[in-house]
């Protein structure tokens, strides 16, 4: 039985028995081994220029179009968007672009497939709890801040570290000059929020 070992095409599936690992796939050819052997110092910076070009469209391509962007022949990636897909960051879609099937990143595809995320002002609270400790007391401003924090983090599908404190700002009715503990409060609370939503 074959028994997978690795992304490595020539060593992903090994028989016992067998000292040659590419033998199954393509006979034992002296030139494809060569061929990855060649390849096999850049593929970390292959990978990420192929991801680089999902993560900027934002939409499925066909490993063609990405080819293009790239200014590379289909046949100099191929194999890349095979590895990718087999370490599970990039997945196939239903599309087709001129007769090849669309891509996408993992997460993307994921989000896609669940909707958006809602963040709940509980959460929010919560939260806040748990960064700030037992001794935490939230009053009626505190709940209406965790209430409009939620609105926009769901709307936007994300929250950045200003909006939390423009939000603060607008319900304190002052512009206000944070100190460095009250901004990594901040800072923790938008990591905290933001976990759920996928990487951009």
């Amino acid at each position: 039985m074959n028994t997978q070992v690795g992304v490595d095409p020539y060593h992903r599936f090994r028989v016992p028995g067998e000292d040659d690992p590419c033998i199954r796939r393509h006979g034992g050819n002296s030139e494809s081994m060569a061929a990855w052997e060649k390849v096999k110092p850049h593929l970390r910076e292959t990978y990420e220029r192929i991801l680089d070009v999902y993560r900027q469209e934002r939409c499925p391509l066909a490993p063609k179009r990405v080819c293009e962007i790239l200014g590379k022949h289909p046949s100099d990636l191929s194999g890349r968007f095979t590895e990718l897909k087999e370490l599970g960051l990039l997945v196939r879609t239903n599309l087709t672009d001129r007769g090849s099937r669309c891509l996408e990143l993992a997460d993307v595809w994921l989000q896609r497939q669940l909707g958006p995320k809602v963040v709940k002002p509980e959460q929010v609270l919560q939260h806040l709890k748990d960064i700030r400790g037992p001794e935490y007391a939230p009053g009626e401003k505190d709940l209406e801040f965790c209430r409009m924090v939620a609105e926009q983090a769901t709307k936007a599908q994300n929250i950045t570290v200003n909006q939390v404190i423009e939000i603060a700002s607008l319900i304190r009715g002052t512009k206000l000059n944070l100190s460095v503990q009250q901004i990594q409060t901040v800072n923790r609370l938008v990591s905290r929020i933001t976990e759920v939503f996928p990487v951009s």
